[in-house]
């Protein structure tokens, strides 16, 4: 096969175009001369392919002309990188502010205007401009700025609401719990909710949330599976590739950016917000993990976070946010999961410490080391051993179980869905489902430096913003 050659010549290649002889000698002359395919993947620039007629020009020779001793430097308008404010005695902060105020006041829904306000303060905090309002609930533009009356509608209004805004801010889905008494004693934080107008820093610790902020909303953040798949293979040192944590980290990074735009959102609309993030309310990340099940996010796994039915382990902590803005609760979800972490244990198998448990039953006792018990009460599940796991590194630095479930593989082969719908409504395959796993899916060594030499413009695996689903 290494004599094979995919040979087209340029005049075959432009006639299939629709390009006559005419335009042929126009654009021969223009472009590379490549006899095949191969060498056109060893050429320099094989790893940023750019159209054939996108021609280089030397350094510095734009195709604009200019005269950089003819520039105001005290100007920022420059090349047309910069613009200066039309209007003396206003800044363009001021015009955007003017602007919003009269769009909201207009046929334009409040909600509209509230995206475009919770992407603008998003990028001024991005930015170091707002440092301060990451954990504030009364942070960003409201009604009482543009001068109209708060969002109103529906608790099944305002939830699909904040699902096509969730969904333009990062997240695929979005679900929702309402903290009631029984709810309350999952809360693992020192939050209480009480007769208070705003949160509250608490004497005892923690804060205090208004008993109207109940709606616990959390959002899926993706982790990039094909950089995680880099880690599924220890090196000499017996540890993961340290290239793979970067999709750990980027994947917080996300959640990051996605809560901060989720929670000017709410604002914008007229409500209070608290977000799950870092500082005085970052603890109530730790409510995450119990909650994802009960808000239909995913089912309880055997490694111990909830497992995705489409994106299976394949997902960062979600985003968290408490509002008082009413929205229906979404319910528990059944796709077979749970049956089927009974059957598989890839993730146990393949845990470099064993410290995941490889029994075939769940089981009510927790696992205790020198006497203590360090696994949580209260559930039927399969325990971790965290006196094993946690030297080796987990959860910072090692995540070998969750880049080995089965239901992290994408719907893009037919084979998947038809194992997914099988698996939801009966287990007799499921241990057939995870031995072909095993078959389709073999532990290899990625080559680290095969993803430095690979093409920019195919890879599968790099998530560039700004692209909709059209791939431009």
């Amino acid at each position: 096969m290494s004599n094979f050659h995919s040979t087209v010549t340029r005049r075959d290649f432009m006639k299939a175009l629709g390009i006559g002889a005419a335009g042929l000698g126009v654009a021969a002359s223009a472009a590379p001369i490549f006899h095949d395919l191969d060498e056109v993947t060893s050429s320099p620039n094989s790893t940023l392919k750019r159209p054939w007629w996108v021609k280089e020009r030397d350094f510095k020779d734009i195709t604009t002309e200019y005269d950089l001793d003819l520039m105001d430097l005290n100007r920022p308008d420059m090349l047309g990188f910069g613009h200066a404010s039309p209007y003396p005695g206003f800044t363009d902060q001021q015009l955007i502010a003017l602007r919003n105020k009269q769009m909201a006041r207009s046929d334009e829904s409040l909600r509209d205007v509230a995206i475009t306000e919770s992407t603008n303060m998003t990028m001024w905090t991005m930015m170091g401009v707002l440092p301060d309002v990451v954990n504030q609930q009364w942070g960003g533009k409201g009604p009482d700025f543009f001068g109209v009356p708060r969002w109103e509608a529906s608790p099944e209004e305002n939830l699909k609401t904040i699902r096509a805004a969730y969904h333009y801010f990062g997240a695929p889905e979005t679900y929702v719990f309402e903290m009631d008494d029984e709810m309350q004693k999952l809360n693992r934080v020192p939050f209480v909710w009480d007769d208070v107008e705003v949160p509250t820093p608490n004497p005892a610790g923690g804060l205090i949330l208004p008993k109207d902020m109940k709606y616990g909303v959390i959002a899926v953040v993706k982790q990039n599976l094909d950089m995680h798949n880099y880690g599924l293979a220890t090196t000499e040192t017996g540890y993961e590739p340290r290239l793979s944590h970067s999709s750990d980290y980027i994947g917080y990074a996300d959640l990051g950016l996605v809560s901060l735009r989720a929670a000017f959102y709410l604002r914008a609309l007229g409500y209070q917000v608290l977000q799950a993030f870092n500082g005085p309310a970052g603890m109530m990340a730790s409510l995450t993990p119990p909650f994802s099940p009960f808000c239909g996010m995913g089912e309880h796994s055997r490694a111990n976070v909830t497992c995705h039915p489409d994106y299976g382990l394949s997902i960062r902590r979600p985003v968290l946010l408490f509002t008082n803005l009413p929205l229906e609760p979404t319910h528990p979800i059944d796709a077979g999961i749970w049956r089927f972490c009974h059957e598989c244990g890839k993730c146990a198998d393949s845990c470099p410490p064993g410290g995941l448990s490889k029994d075939k039953e769940p089981s009510w006792e927790p696992i205790t080391y020198n006497g203590e018990v360090i696994t949580y009460s209260g559930t039927k599940s399969f325990k971790n051993d965290y006196s094993k796991v946690v030297p080796y590194g987990c959860p910072t630095d090692c995540r070998m179980c969750m880049g080995m479930c089965p239901f992290n593989h994408p719907n893009t082969a037919m084979i998947h869905p038809i194992i997914r719908a099988t698996a939801a409504n009966t287990s007799a395959f499921n241990g057939f489902f995870a031995t072909m796993d095993e078959v389709f899916y073999p532990l290899e060594n990625w080559s680290i430096e095969d993803w430095w030499n690979r093409d920019l413009k195919s890879w599968d695996g790099d998530a560039l913003v700004g692209f909709g689903s059209r791939g431009w």
